[in-house]
């Protein structure tokens, strides 16, 4: 009977642990396109898809986050792209977040550092829940591939409500890659070659 009763605590124990550790908090994010020269709508989330731009089109971005288990008391992120092909402007923190002063859009990087206040605020658990917005424009033909990173490797910006830092999630994440595409040359020569055909045509009329 002894025996029998330790091994159902050891069973209850090992469930125990097996669920405490799978509720730890998990941080993910996504990546949402729409507007500007494009006909992509806001809320169609666009993790891992490859956007198709002309050189020239530019197109706003949405950064969201989702978190479980736990909320957050705030957080940052560096996105980092290709300058020569891409040019990012009017960045906007999204509300609750405020501006620590430290938000910055530089060559290849879109930079934010946002809290969550007064103290005593959270966010979350939830899914998407917006963190900044800002507008790409395509600049020249390539494929430019998006990947976030922390906003400080030192500082914890990526907090629970109990205090358990996230940071640690935050390491290279791949959001979606952006297709600067020209028109291809030979729709130019077709374009050119029917405008003749039609030009000989009234011509000849």
């Amino acid at each position: 009977m002894k025996k029998l009763t330790v091994i159902l605590l050891a069973v209850f124990m090992v469930i125990g642990m097996s669920t405490a550790a799978s509720a730890a908090p998990t941080l993910s994010f996504n990546i949402d396109f729409y507007g500007g020269d494009t006909t992509y709508l806001q809320g169609d989330f666009d993790l891992g898809e490859t956007i198709i731009l002309q050189p020239g089109d530019s197109v706003k971005v949405d950064i969201l986050f989702s978190v479980t288990e736990e909320a957050v008391v705030g957080g940052g992120f560096d996105l980092a792209f290709n300058p020569s092909n891409l040019a990012a402007s009017s960045l906007m923190l999204t509300a609750p977040f405020l501006d620590f002063g430290l938000s910055e859009i530089t060559s290849g990087h879109v930079r934010a550092q946002g809290g969550v206040w007064p103290a005593g605020n959270f966010l979350g658990p939830g899914e998407n829940i917006g963190i900044a917005s800002f507008t790409f424009e395509c600049l020249g033909a390539s494929l430019d591939e998006l990947w976030l990173y922390d906003f400080d490797t030192v500082t914890s910006e990526w907090v629970t409500e109990t205090g358990a830092c996230l940071d640690g999630q935050i390491d290279g994440i791949y959001l979606a890659s952006i297709s600067n595409v020209p028109i291809p040359g030979a729709v130019w020569l077709l374009g050119s070659g029917l405008i003749g055909l039609v030009g000989l045509r009234r011509r000849r009329s």
